[in-house]
């Protein structure tokens, strides 16, 4: 019997070489889903009858679906460009502290 792949030799493990950057999106990501949530139940109200319609509806649906396109390519782009760009393009990627750890210090909590 022929194996499916081959069994000598083993895949090398992963090597992270720094941290992700996924907390440099928390702030952007906690407004665009108040707003963005915020937003979409009052149209979804409006559009069910649940709240009164206003002459704004088809601006803000609009400005809604601009949004969320907006903010969705424009975190994909940043993300590739502070995380896998460099390592595609085989340069430094840029420095990343963490600022979860700093958050309660600026702000009258206890750090971690």
């Amino acid at each position: 019997m022929i194996p499916l792949f081959p069994i000598s030799p083993p895949p090398a493990p992963q090597k992270i070489t720094r941290e992700p950057v996924a907390h440099r999106f928390w702030g952007s990501g906690l407004i665009a889903l108040a707003g963005g949530f915020s937003l979409g139940i009052i149209l979804w109200c409006q559009q069910w009858g649940l709240l009164p319609w206003t002459p704004l509806y088809p601006e803000l649906r609009h400005l809604h679906g601009r949004m969320q396109l907006i903010l969705f390519a424009g975190s994909y782009i940043l993300g590739f460009a502070l995380q896998a760009g460099p390592h595609v393009i085989g340069g430094t990627p840029p420095p990343s502290p963490s600022l979860l750890r700093r958050y309660p210090q600026n702000h009258g909590g206890h750090s971690p």
